[in-house]
Parts: C-alpha cells; sequence; structure tokens
C-alpha cells in the first residue's frame, strides 16, 4: 500500500490525491507555493493565456443576452504585498432612467444593496466585540424575549414536533426560526441537524452582541467595522441617493426600503471597493486575530453536494483544481451571496491564494452571481496556478549542497506542471539516499520494497524576518508512488495518512520540515532540513529576479 504523509496547514488538515502510479499522490490542502507580488499582474495582463478582460467581455457581449439591461461592478483584490485591487470592470446599464435621482456612470465607488452579503458584517461584527467565547452559549442567556423558553425542552410535556428546543440552540448555531410569533411556528428541524437559510438569526445575533457589550448593534458595526476599515461607501440604512446606481424608480428598486430589526441579515448598501477592502481585512486578519479568522472560515456543517460546507454566514465551495489526474486536489472557496429586489451582491475569499473578488450587479441581469463568479474563477485560478509555479521554478528550483566538507550532500529542487508544490528529485546526506530513507523510517518498509519513492514541498505560509531577508517554512509529503492505487471505497482510501504528519523526529525536531532562507531581494539562498541539523547551500543564485543569466542548474522540472 502506497504511504504518505500529510501535514497541517493553515489550520486545515492535508489531503492526498493519488490518482494513478503514474502521478505524485500526496498534495496538502492550503496554499502550495509562495507568489511574489511582481507577477500577479502577469494573470490579468495580455502577456499571459490568461487574459481576464478579454475573456469577460467577449462572452458578456456574444454569449449574452440582454447585457444593457443591468449595471455591475467586478472586482479582483488581493492581500499580497503589491496593489490591492488587481482588476476591476464597471458598466452601466443603457436603460437607466433619465431622471435617475443615482448615479449615471458607475465606477468603485457606487452604492449597491447587499442583501444578505449584510450577514458577514453582522457576524464580523460580532466576532470583533466579543469573539467566539459565546459561540455554545444558548442564545436564550442573551436575549430576554427568549429566556421564557429556558429549560423548556427538559419537561415533560414538552413537544418536540411542535416546539424548538432553545436551550440547544446556541450562538454559533441559531436555527431557522422567525422571532415574532416564535411561541406558535413549527421548528424547521432539530438543533444541529442540517443547514436550513435563515435570516432571523442574525437579528438574533445582534440582539445577543447588544445584551453582551450593552450598546445598539449600529454602534458595534460603525465602530469595529465601518470606521477602521474607512468604508466610507457603506451604510446599515439610508444611504444617499446620489452615491448608488438605482435601476428604475426608489419605490420599484426598493432602494429605500427597510428591513427594520431584521436588518442584521440583509438591509446593507456598499460600493465594491467596500466590499473589497473589507475582504482583504478578513484575508489579512485586520480586525480579528489570525486564529479566530481561521475558526470563523472552518465549516460547521456538510451539504447535500460532497463539495460544499456552510460556515457562518459563508457557503464554501471545494473546488477540483484537476479532475482527471488529482481529483482531491481542491481550493476552497468562500462566498456569500445577496440578492435584494433589482440587487445582486457577492463576495468572493480564495484564502489559499490571498485573492477575492466582489460581484456588484443592478437592474435585469440576464446572469446570476455565482455564474459571473464561474466566469471570473475559469481564468483566475488557473492562472494564478501557472503564475506560482512559475515564480516558484524561478525562486526555488535548482542544486543545493553542503559547505564545509559535508561530503556528497545534496538535494534537488524541482516543479512539474502536473504535480503540486516543489518536487525534490534527489536527497543525499552524506551518500545516504533520504527519499528512501524517509519512507523507511515513516512506513517501516524495507528499501527493497520501494518503488518509486518521491517527495513533495508545500508552504505553510509561515514566515519570519531575519537581518538579511526571510526564513519561509515548507512540510514535506514523502510516499511511495510506484503501487496501485487504492481509489475511494467506503472507508479505506489514499487519503488516510494524515496522522502521520511529523511522524519521523530527530532530537524532536520533524524530518519533514524544511526552512529556505531568501535574501533581502527575494532570492533563495538556502534550504535547511530540520532533524538532519543541515543546511544546503544554492549554487549560482544570480540572475534569479528576472535577469537571462540563469543557473545551469536552475529551472529544472520533475520527471514525468
Amino acid at each position: 500500500m502506497p504511504v504518505c504523509i500529510v501535514t497541517r496547514l493553515f489550520g486545515k488538515i492535508a489531503a492526498c490525491a493519488r490518482h494513478s502510479p503514474r502521478t505524485t499522490a500526496a498534495l496538502l490542502s492550503g496554499a502550495q507555493l509562495p507568489l511574489r507580488p511582481t507577477t500577479l499582474k502577469h494573470i490579468l495582463s495580455g502577456k499571459r493565456p490568461f487574459r481576464i478582460s478579454p475573456m469577460y467581455s467577449s462572452i458578456l457581449m456574444t454569449n449574452i443576452t440582454g447585457v444593457d439591461l443591468f449595471s455591475y461592478s467586478l472586482q479582483i483584490f488581493s492581500t499580497n504585498p503589491g496593489s490591492p485591487l488587481l482588476w476591476e470592470r464597471h458598466r452601466t446599464a443603457k436603460d437607466l432612467p433619465s431622471n435617475t435621482t443615482g448615479v449615471r456612470k458607475v465606477n468603485g465607488d457606487t452604492v449597491y444593496r447587499l442583501g444578505s452579503v449584510s450577514k458577514v458584517f453582522t457576524v464580523l461584527t460580532f466576532l470583533a466585540e466579543a469573539g467566539d467565547v459565546y459561540w455554545n452559549s444558548p442564545i436564550t442567556k442573551f436575549v430576554p424575549e427568549l429566556a421564557k423558553f429556558a429549560g423548556r425542552s427538559s419537561q415533560v410535556d414538552f413537544d418536540p414536533v411542535r416546539e424548538t428546543d432553545w436551550d440547544d440552540i446556541t450562538i454559533g448555531a441559531l436555527a431557522s426560526q422567525f422571532f415574532n410569533g416564535l411561541d406558535i411556528m413549527y421548528p424547521s428541524y432539530a438543533p444541529w441537524q442540517t443547514p436550513t437559510y435563515s435570516n432571523v438569526a442574525y437579528q438574533l445575533l445582534s440582539y445577543a452582541l447588544e445584551n453582551i457589550t450593552g450598546k445598539p448593534f449600529t454602534d458595534s458595526l460603525n465602530d469595529r467595522i465601518i470606521k477602521p476599515l474607512g468604508l466610507n461607501r457603506t451604510f446599515y440604512d439610508n444611504p444617499p441617493e446620489e452615491y448608488g446606481v438605482i435601476p428604475g424608480t426608489v419605490k420599484d428598486t426598493y432602494w429605500a426600503v427597510s428591513l427594520g430589526q431584521a436588518s442584521p441579515g440583509g438591509n446593507m448598501y456598499a460600493s465594491a471597493s467596500d466590499l473589497s477592502k473589507l475582504g482583504r481585512a478578513i484575508l489579512s486578519s485586520k480586525i480579528i486575530k489570525p486564529a479566530l479568522t481561521r475558526r470563523w472560515l472552518n465549516p460547521v456543517t456538510f451539504a447535500s453536494d460532497f463539495l460544499a460546507s456552510i460556515s457562518s454566514p459563508w457557503g464554501i465551495r471545494r473546488i477540483q483544481l484537476d479532475r482527471i489526474n488529482q481529483p482531491h486536489r481542491t481550493l476552497s472557496v468562500y462566498t456569500k451571496a445577496g440578492t435584494f429586489r433589482r440587487y445582486t451582491a457577492l463576495l468572493t475569499l480564495l484564502k489559499d491564494y490571498n485573492l477575492g473578488f466582489t460581484i456588484m450587479m443592478a437592474g435585469n441581469p440576464p446572469l446570476s452571481n455565482f455564474y459571473g463568479a464561474d466566469l471570473l474563477g475559469q481564468s483566475l485560478i488557473p492562472a494564478y496556478d501557472a503564475v506560482a509555479r512559475d515564480e516558484a521554478d524561478r525562486l526555488f528550483s535548482g542544486t543545493y549542497v553542503q559547505r564545509d566538507g559535508a561530503g556528497n550532500s545534496t538535494i534537488q529542487i524541482t516543479t512539474s506542471p502536473n504535480k503540486p508544490g516543489l518536487g525534490i528529485s534527489r536527497w543525499l546526506s552524506n551518500g545516504t539516499d533520504m527519499l528512501y530513507m524517509a519512507l523507511v523510517l515513516q512506513s517501516g518498509a524495507l528499501p527493497w520494497q520501494l518503488k518509486i519513492p518521491e517527495a513533495r514541498l508545500y508552504y505553510t505560509l509561515l514566515d519570519s524576518k531575519t537581518a538579511n531577508g526571510t526564513r519561509q517554512s515548507f512540510k514535506a509529503v514523502f510516499e511511495d508512488t510506484g503501487g496501485p492505487a487504492v481509489g475511494q471505497q467506503l472507508w479505506s482510501t489514499d487519503c488516510g495518512a494524515w496522522v502521520g504528519v511529523t511522524g519521523v523526529t530527530y532530537g524532536s525536531l520533524p524530518l519533514d520540515e524544511f526552512i529556505f532562507e531568501r535574501d533581502a531581494r527575494g532570492n533563495v539562498v538556502s534550504v535547511e532540513n530540520l532533524a538532519l541539523r543541515a543546511k544546503y547551500w544554492k549554487l549560482c543564485v544570480k540572475g534569479q529576479n528576472g535577469s537571462r543569466d540563469r543557473s545551469r542548474t536552475s529551472g529544472l522540472r520533475d520527471r514525468e
């Protein structure tokens, strides 16, 4: 049976992706390669085959009817070093009323209604004020109107079909019930049984926060989110008409309609630029701590679609990056969409890439916000993958050797378009083949039993600054890819070896951890294996920053 070590990245358990004996099996969930800011622009420029602007314009102009009946604002943003806004497109509907009280031409500052995207603001406001320490506390502790239901489920005459078990509905769960008339409404499901969409949950969440903080929810929203992020075109209610795109009359478009007490679930307004700022703040943990951000984004439960799960309030989609060769290689995408009469909005976070995008539409769009996301993602995701791999090949690929008479000690780093992360095609320590040795140590197999020992390196997103540059941590996956694939069985799987994280250590240091050192210009100068206490120096780093003076040992590709 093939053996692999899987690691934990950014708080997520890694997964294998074995498909055939000819394809490297193991891979990690999370970012696989670091990407420098200068290459991000290539994703959207005409210099690469992935050109978003012409692609998107072509689809809108040739394949979709009714493109003149709606206005839209699209932005792609990033928290990678460099420009925070990578790409944007705006289009103004040709059928805007001549006497509109809103804008006559949309741009990044044009205000749209958000609908349920408001829920992201509500949950983030709660977390910024109170953290998630109350997440498992019953809602009855914080909403006086629900206090009368506390303990009701333990009474003899409690009817679980007729009554809601409020004792088990926590702040983190908030069941799908309506606040007004709760005592006469039937429950949809038992608490925590299945996800069902709820607007009133966020109304209750705002009530709970007001009880905890002793101040109005809108004050918390302004103090914790809107003011710190400088969201000058974001409104809880009643924005100036001249800021917004109004695709009809104010009455017909529901521009000024308020949801009242239910506003935390869907009443807000914002511009594309402000929504992109919010997305960047979430990705960079500007408002809450990184660990809290990771807990917030983690799935709470699953949907019937095995690629979908639900968080608070995110819908999480696991996109297969290579369905044929590596079906378990996925990208988790966090999305919240909203609709309000003639408005639709969507915020998507590609956390592993430090990217995201916003889609805002007003009028009578012939396509949904999710189809718009499909169009962007079809170009953006493979483009990022390709650019990151090219950059990694230029920076990391090559031969690394030990100094000071360490004997036959070398590491060969490679990349491959058909395999994730970085590859170790050769690793010798004082003449010992460490690819074989790593598998022997972790599995107990004998060397002659191994067919094709391989290793992949995955970026952990853990960096530290040094006096002369930075240190970046990578985790290794060791496996024998020469045996037959197990495939997806009822219980058995090729991806069950996650329990072997840091499975081999020497002197308490892991064999599967490698630290790359980069100088002040970003060039990779060395790599260190922690268990061996061995540093290997890269040969001929001159020319890494884009000159044609490439090392004769760099730019190597994996054997296919």
